[in-house]
């Protein structure tokens, strides 16, 4: 506007978009439906406004202090119809323990505005593995033809203790092999005594007793005299049926000293 009126007006080419609002959540939760143990992998999905920063926490239940960072979190988007997902994967480590987390989702616009979500279900990792299994003996089932070995041992005294594994051999075992697990079906193990049914007699067999928490952890073995591995043989200890129906005759016609026996 210059001294007698006269405006001038010059418009920008460009549009500003003025933006005071935080970004959508719309959804998070993860597949976690047990305890977590070590190795295993943790998926999370986010459902969320495009074109933000996502960040993955795994945090304290009650504190909300964080446990594990967003660094341990690998995250890929995947473009939805007017949203992205955003998923993120963990790996169990050995020390990652934690008794009640929870993750956080924070989802962070260009304008600085943020929000935050958390998962409904509580996390729990557990990378501890429950002591080895002590007092294993294995010893032939008595008064049968073979065939059957009983093990036994001491119970476990893990908190979280769920079920027992046997593993059989035909060699000394030096370590855990999942080919050699003795197949229980569906049943698991949960008493400190067990019958395996053998191939054959008279041939050494060996044998490892182990623990594994509701966690999926297993123990290792225990060495020496009375640790987690026991050697045994089946044995068949029962005499063979009476003879009946014998009978002795007197050869005839000799001069003695022959007897018929049938």
């Amino acid at each position: 506007t210059d001294a007698v009126g006269n405006t001038s007006v010059l418009h920008a080419s460009e549009t500003i978009t003025i933006d005071t609002l935080p970004p959508q959540i719309d959804t998070i939760e993860h597949d976690a439906t047990g305890p977590l143990a070590l190795g295993e992998v943790l998926t999370v999905k986010l459902v969320g406004e495009a074109n933000a920063e996502i960040r993955f926490e795994l945090i304290d239940a009650e504190t909300e202090a964080v446990l594990l960072p967003a660094s341990r979190f690998q995250v890929v988007t995947q473009p939805l119809e007017k949203t992205v997902q955003y998923i993120a994967t963990y790996t169990v480590r050995e020390g990652d323990d934690i008794a009640k987390g929870k993750i956080r989702g924070t989802l962070t616009k260009r304008n600085g505005k943020s929000a935050t979500r958390t998962a409904l279900l509580p996390i729990t990792i557990d990378t501890m593995p429950p002591p080895p299994i002590q007092g294993v003996t294995a010893i032939d089932r008595p008064d049968d033809e073979g065939g059957f070995i009983n093990i036994l041992w001491r119970s476990s005294d893990a908190p979280d203790f769920d079920h027992y594994n046997i593993y059989q051999q035909n060699t000394p075992i030096s370590q855990l092999v999942a080919t050699a697990k003795v197949t229980t079906g569906t049943t698991k193990i949960v008493t400190t005594r067990y019958e395996v049914k053998v191939e054959r007699n008279r041939v050494d067999f060996y044998f490892a007793v182990t623990a594994v928490d509701k966690a999926g952890n297993e123990s290792s073995l225990a060495r020496g005299t009375d640790g987690s591995i026991a050697i045994a043989r089946a044995i068949d200890n029962l005499p063979p049926p009476s003879v009946l129906g014998v009978t002795a005759i007197d050869s005839p016609n000799d001069f003695g000293g022959r007897v018929t026996i049938a």
